[in-house]
């Protein structure tokens, strides 16, 4: 508590503990002497022992031995061989005096050694018992000094005296700490255990105050403003609670802080004799307050708070072990205070992830834009508990809609509101093109500028959190999270979480453009055929136009779709009409343009296609704006219609109810549809010629059929009534009737000639029927194949783009896999750290190698949240897979474009053949025609012979002169 630790230096009471050591009470009071050595050491003792018990003897048998020498040498004096005698003892004698003191010397090596292995343990008991001893006593160095220097034994004997009068104590003092130490674990294990901040304190006051038997154990927290409150408390009966109490102490040095930053632990037996200031006292006093004992809770390297204990019913002298307790105890709710934020992190970081993936599915779940945009605003409503969440779009001017919008009960709706910022598009365009997140705390205390904040107060705003939506990397529109209850501090993960849902929403937006795409693409395909089908049912002109009129006005959804034919002076007529009710109709109306000869008619035989939005601000001529006019014309869309390769006329579409925005699918179908209509033109003109031809033929063969028939009638008749005649000119009449035979046969062999034309130009007709099927479908092909390329080149750019946008995600989850890895491995580090340290203390260690194993097991938690996480990025790259596919598929798409092309290379090469034939069918007719020419100069020449012979037999009979003139100018005409 910043009130309770004095603001003054306390002189005598009050201790301050930066590094607490054990408590050693009876081993400081009590330090027996130990008397100085008054006789060598026991060492020295049995040496000169051994050397005497070993050296004695053999200097004992050396004096004997001289001894003898001497008695011998005496006894040969007298002798006549004494001289050789004493002579030969005198060579005896050094060399028995050289062995006795080797053997001397070596008894008194072997001795010393053998007793000195015999003492050698009775001296380590010693210097173990006085060591022992000298750290019970934290005696010094002279002391020390002492006890080596007098006897051993002695020593030894002292010191286990000493053990013995202390080891009660030591006994007493050891289970003492055992048992504060076991309480100690417990506490670090029950705070190990907690789940939230609060139980985690909670249980450290109670458990202290039961450990330390004190009136009051509580956790004062400081706060940002300089003031604390008591978040945790323990009291006994009949003395005030100071929970939830807020203080402010202006005694308190700002000093103080730097203090208990660096680990300062203060103790204050009595605070009136601690040289208190009068304030602090009085603050003491008011929580009747006698003695207290403070030490720093450090939490992220900053000060959390004080661990304080309070002695409300007199003062109390704090033992150094108490002092301990609450220092270790501060410590170790330091500690958990860690654990518990590196837990809420991985839980906060796990649960981001969780609704990310979450909100990720829910937008990717549906193709449709409208679809996507309301649940984007709706989940993360839900995910950020916001009071309202919007989708803000932009028009070309930057101004914008809002266009999606997920709001609570009882706050203002903002759907389809038109916000006009003036401002937007200078100064932060650029900024959220760039992937600006902007967060507002509190837009009262922001510095806004009071347009902005007028729109924000409007719809009752009180802290907003925006982030921008890209779309094919363009700026979109914006995702708005608004609290409207009240400020909000928006926390790092919320920007993070709302940054990573704008960015799905944009590829959302682009897949299901993408899909809208192909859509629009497999539909107007469809339309395409449905009306070239239509239009090819008919092989009648005015049923061709009539048809494509009707099906494009339904296909457009336009008011009016008219086919405006020229003449030769490139005026024209409106031939075809399809109107909705209620508009003026146009069919057979008559309209001169003088200005469309000189500069339009190229254009539009170039193929120019033409669309007007909006005839009042289009800026074109003001004829052609009254022409438009009269019509009730508001927007149009021109596309000419190409016959035989010349400018047959145009398709225009009208909208009469207002402007229209013609989309590029609306000209792209006006035009495919406009082609099919020329196509279908020149179908019918060569079916009519055709059809023609085979008419002129079969009115030829009738013809001559009916002229044979008329002669053979003529013939008989001249026969009946020239019997008599003939009789005289029988021979004359068979030259005639030969001749007349001959006459038929050619005239037959021409008819059949005639049929032979015809025949031929019926299989010309057939030829020509199959080259234009043939013409047809191959166009129909091509355009197809145009229209696929295009489509194909579109779906690779955008399966390209996907494939560069969705590495993204993965990247990014591989770098918050790679955070959190860090931060494992950084746990993994503080165990091993705390795991070293408890093996360097030994068994007073033990604590924190329980610590270490708490910390490794939160390792093992996250190494198997990780183990959760990657499954997540296989997903997302089996989606990147996915999308690689379609870009394969893409590919084989292009293949069988291929294909297709090499088969419309093989049908025109039939064309080709058709053709051929049709050319080799001319030239039959050709030759047909030569043959019957022939045939008729045959003909003529045997009419000619019938008439010389009608002259021999002029004379024969006036009456068969004049059948035979009726049947010569029969002969005439036929050859005429």
């Amino acid at each position: 508590m910043r009130q309770l630790p004095s603001s003054q230096n306390s002189q005598s009471t009050p201790t301050e503990v930066s590094l607490p050591t054990p408590p050693q009470k009876e081993a400081q009071r009590t330090r027996p002497s130990v008397p100085p050595s008054t006789g060598p050491s026991m060492k020295a003792k049995v040496t000169l022992w051994a050397l005497g018990v070993s050296v004695l003897p053999t200097l004992l048998v050396g004096l004997g031995s001289y001894t003898t020498y001497q008695s011998l040498r005496q006894q040969a004096e007298g002798q006549p061989s004494g001289p050789q005698i004493e002579a030969r003892l005198d060579e005896i004698l050094p060399p028995l005096a050289m062995g006795t003191g080797l053997m001397a010397v070596m008894a008194g090596a072997i001795a010393t050694l053998l007793a000195r292995r015999t003492i050698q343990p009775a001296l380590q008991a010693s210097q173990t018992s006085t060591t022992l001893v000298n750290r019970l006593q934290r005696s010094d160095a002279e002391t020390q000094l002492q006890n080596r220097q007098k006897d051993e034994l002695k020593a030894l004997e002292a010191n286990v005296s000493l053990i013995g009068q202390q080891l009660p104590s030591l006994l007493a003092t050891q289970q003492e700490e055992t048992q504060k130490f076991q309480v100690l674990m417990e506490i670090t294990d029950h705070l190990q255990n907690s789940q939230t901040e609060e139980n985690l304190l909670s249980t450290a006051v109670i458990s202290t105050r039961k450990l330390l038997r004190t009136d009051r154990v509580s956790v004062f927290r400081f706060n940002a403003s300089g003031e604390g409150t008591f978040v945790a408390e323990d009291v006994g009966p009949g003395w005030a609670k100071l929970l939830w109490s807020t203080i402010h102490d202006p005694c308190f040095d700002s000093g103080y802080s730097a203090l208990y930053q660096e680990g300062r632990v203060k103790a204050i037996d009595n605070i009136y004799a601690a040289n208190l200031s009068d304030c602090h006292i009085g603050l003491l006093e008011q929580f009747g307050v006698k003695a207290n004992l403070i030490a720093p809770i450090i939490k992220e390297g900053q000060l959390f708070g004080l661990l304080i204990a309070h002695q409300c019913s007199g003062p109390r002298p704090w033992q150094t072990a108490e002092i301990e307790v609450v220092t270790q105890v501060a410590a170790q709710i330091s500690a958990a205070l860690h654990s518990a934020h590196l837990i809420q992190r991985l839980n906060e970081q796990a649960e981001q992830t969780h609704q990310l993936l979450t909100v990720s599915r829910s937008i990717r779940s549906s193709l449709d834009e409208e679809d996507v945009l309301s649940t984007t605003t709706t989940e993360v409503r839900k995910a950020l508990k916001a009071d309202r969440v919007v989708v803000y779009t932009f028009d070309t001017d930057w101004y914008g809609t809002v266009v999606a919008e997920s709001v609570l009960p009882g706050f203002s709706k903002a759907l389809w509101a038109e916000i006009h910022d003036p401002c937007f598009a200078e100064g932060f365009v650029e900024k959220y093109q760039a992937g600006r997140i902007h967060a507002i705390d509190n837009i009262q205390s922001a510095d806004l500028g009071d347009c902005y904040l007028q729109q924000l107060e409007a719809f009752e705003v009180k802290a907003n959190l925006v982030a921008p939506i890209l779309k094919d990397n363009q700026l979109f529109g914006l995702l708005i999270a608004h609290q409207c209850s009240g400020p909000r501090q928006w926390q790092q993960t919320e920007q993070n979480f709302i940054g990573q849902i704008a960015l799905q929403v944009g590829y959302a937006l682009e897949h299901a453009r993408f899909a809208a795409r192909l859509d629009a693409e497999d539909q107007k395909a469809r339309l395409i055929k449905s009306l070239t089908q239509s239009i090819r049912a008919s092989l009648i002109e005015e049923d061709i136009l009539s048809t494509t009129v009707t099906e494009m006005r339904k296909a457009l959804k336009a008011d009016r779709v008219i086919i405006y034919g020229f003449d030769a002076d490139w005026y024209g007529t409106v031939v075809a009409e399809a109107v909705l009710p209620g508009f003026p109709k146009t069919l057979w109306a008559e309209i001169k343009d003088p200005c469309f000869a000189e500069g339009f008619v190229k254009q539009y035989q170039s193929g120019r296609a033409h669309s007007i939005a909006d005839v009042q601000s289009a800026g074109i001529g003001e004829c052609y704006r009254q022409q438009l006019e009269q019509f009730g014309i508001r927007a149009n869309l021109v596309v000419p219609i190409l016959k035989d390769q010349q400018l047959f006329g145009l398709l225009i579409a009208h909208q009469c109810s207002g402007p229209r925005h013609w989309q590029t699918t609306d000209i792209t179908l006006m035009t495919q549809v406009a082609q099919q209509v020329g196509y279908a033109l020149d179908h019918a003109r060569l079916l009519a010629q055709m059809d023609q031809a085979y008419q002129l033929a079969q009115g030829t063969s009738t013809q001559n059929q009916q002229q044979r028939e008329n002669l053979q009638r003529q013939i008989s008749t001249f026969l009946s009534q020239s019997k008599g005649a003939i009789q005289h000119l029988a021979d004359q009449s068979r030259q005639q009737m030969v001749s007349v035979s001959t006459l038929y046969n050619h005239i037959k062999a021409l008819a059949d000639s005639t049929q032979g034309m015809v025949r031929a130009f019926e299989q010309g007709e057939q030829h020509s029927q199959r080259v234009n099927q043939g013409i047809q479908t191959n166009q129909a092909v091509v355009e197809q194949m145009r229209d696929s390329i295009t489509a194909l080149e579109t779906i690779f750019t955008s399966a390209a783009e996907q494939i560069q946008v969705l590495g993204q995600p993965a990247q990014q989850l591989d770098a918050l896999i790679t955070q959190v890895n860090a931060l494992a491995a950084e746990v993994k580090l503080q165990a091993m750290n705390v795991t070293l340290e408890s093996a360097r203390k030994g068994s007073a260690g033990q604590e924190f190698a329980d610590i270490g194993e708490k910390i490794h097991a939160l390792a093992r938690e996250l190494d198997s949240g990780l183990t959760e996480v990657k499954p997540l990025v296989q997903t997302i790259r089996a989606n990147v897979q996915n999308t690689s596919n379609l870009f394969i598929n893409g590919q084989q798409q292009t293949l069988t474009s291929t294909q297709a092309v090499v088969e419309i290379q093989q049908q025109l090469g039939q064309v080709a053949a058709s053709s051929y034939q049709l050319l080799s069918l001319l030239g039959q007719m050709t030759q047909a025609a030569t043959h019957q020419a022939h045939q008729s100069e045959a003909a003529n020449h045997s009419a000619v012979e019938v008439a010389n012979l009608t002259n021999h037999t002029a004379e024969t009979s006036a009456t068969v002169v004049e059948s035979f003139n009726r049947l010569t100018s029969s002969v005439e005409a036929i050859e005429g």
